[in-house]
């Protein structure tokens, strides 16, 4: 099955994905260091970086390493200070801003599927980011009609819609789904996500009896997919969120970015940077290719009956 087109932005095909075979200049010169933050080594975007990297030529060890930042957001900057850093590569919206406050010299690369950046004041615009900073942001608010489409296609006549929400994220995406919620007449409920007090924040959704279940993205969400997939079986809640792993925790849909795919392409622009480019030159990307994944076990524990033309759209169907 194939993965769906989405919004190709400004930079075009400046940094398309990368070539397998590309000659290193720099090779000779001691490994680039490119610090990752924001996630641990289990996380498929720095897999995604450095699978791009050895498609371009860089041999890891010899040509590039990629230690991780175990510590807090706010211990960043002298992190930054103590080492020589070539590059961060800054994965979701805290690493990205936390990389932004820690320097303005070292190159940024981001990986933010939850900030607007311009909005925000993360970078000038797509096309000219200006500053250290520059990467692949999601426009996630342009992504609430497409959940709601797909969750009413699931469940026709959604009447009661629950969004689950990072409160320390921007609000962007709340007040996007909630519009389009409206327009379709249904009653929509915003829930801020509380991974501290997850029974009465599970108690508070199933008091509101809802229809289905929205979940923002939140680098949260990824590391507690479980809990949340399994609390939406148990409710028989249909559900939906940007990531493919909640589908495969269980969760009803996921669509979204694969984070392994914007890695690699993140890698197209750890090399140009390496190689003298300003990163507030490369145009800022937005995704082009989104998967669904439909989990038809889940589907079937919930009782429902998919139209057979949601599931021919699919990328993964899990049965």
């Amino acid at each position: 099955m194939r993965r769906r087109d989405f919004i190709a932005v400004t930079a075009g095909t400046l940094l398309a994905a990368p070539v397998a075979g590309r000659a290193v200049p720099r090779a000779g010169a001691s490994p680039a260091t490119i610090l990752v933050v924001g996630v641990g080594p289990q996380n498929l975007a720095p897999q995604g970086l450095r699978q791009g990297l050895t498609e371009l030529g860089y041999a890891e060890g010899r040509d590039f390493a990629t230690p991780f930042f175990p510590g807090e957001m706010a211990a960043l900057m002298p992190e930054l200070e103590r080492q020589r850093i070539d590059v961060v590569f800054a994965v979701a919206s805290k690493a990205v801003i936390a990389a932004r406050r820690a320097t303005r010299t070292v190159p940024v690369v981001a990986v933010d599927l939850e900030t607007e950046p311009v909005s925000e004041g993360i970078i000038r615009s797509f096309a000219r980011p200006g500053g250290n900073l520059t990467g692949l942001f999601l426009d996630q608010s342009a992504l609430a009609a497409k959940w709601l489409q797909l969750v009413t296609e699931a469940v026709p006549g959604v009447s009661r819609l629950a969004v689950l929400r990072d409160p320390n994220l921007g609000s962007g995406p709340w007040w996007a789904i909630e519009a389009v919620a409206r327009e379709s007449k249904a009653e929509v409920r915003g829930f801020d996500l509380d991974m501290g007090a997850l029974d009465r924040l599970f108690a508070a959704i199933a008091d509101f009896n809802p229809t289905a279940l929205v979940i923002l993205s939140s680098p949260q969400v990824v590391m507690n997919s479980m809990a949340l997939a399994g609390f939406a079986l148990k409710a028989r809640l249909p559900s939906i969120t940007l990531f493919r792993v909640y589908a495969e925790a269980g969760g009803l849909m996921s669509y979204g970015p694969d984070p392994y795919l914007l890695g690699r392409q993140a890698a197209a622009y750890v090399d140009r940077i390496l190689n003298g480019a300003r990163p507030g030159d490369l145009p800022v990307q937005q995704p082009t290719k989104l998967e669904l994944i439909v989990n038809l076990r889940t589907a079937r524990a919930l009782g429902l009956a998919l139209p057979s033309s949601l599931l021919a759209r699919a990328d993964k169907v899990i049965e």
